[in-house]
């Protein structure tokens, strides 16, 4: 089913914010959608968040999101693999929407909100 997707990440620290509006496909519990020529996709599990962002010829980050847990964000691309430290302080998952507090590398704090309808 084609939807249209709203995204957002917010550095809490620095107070920056990037967002995204468009349009995307969902099938059961995975959405993609391509924002600036990255390929985005979010796996909604039971008691998990993954989210994988590609970007041809410069990589891909793998964030796997469970709350009040640690994990981590894996980037692989052409100068190898890197494994980054990642808390998921708040995960909540409503009806067409998610919202993730995380903490990468202990130090930097995000806000990650996708929606769509």
């Amino acid at each position: 089913m084609i939807v249209t997707v709203r995204s957002s990440i917010k550095n809490r620290l620095e107070n920056d914010l990037y967002s995204f509006e468009g349009k995307g496909l969902l099938n059961k519990q995975i959405l993609r959608f391509v924002e600036n020529k990255i390929h985005n996709e979010l796996r909604m599990e039971l008691d998990k968040v993954v989210f994988i962002r590609k970007k041809e010829n410069e990589g891909t980050f793998y964030f796997t999101f469970q709350e009040k847990k640690n994990t981590f964000l894996e980037y692989s691309g052409a100068v190898g693999t890197l494994k980054i430290p990642l808390y998921t302080e708040r995960m909540l998952k409503k009806e067409n929407k998610i919202e993730i507090d995380y903490i990468l590398n202990e130090t930097e704090k995000f806000l990650l909100q996708i929606a769509y309808e």
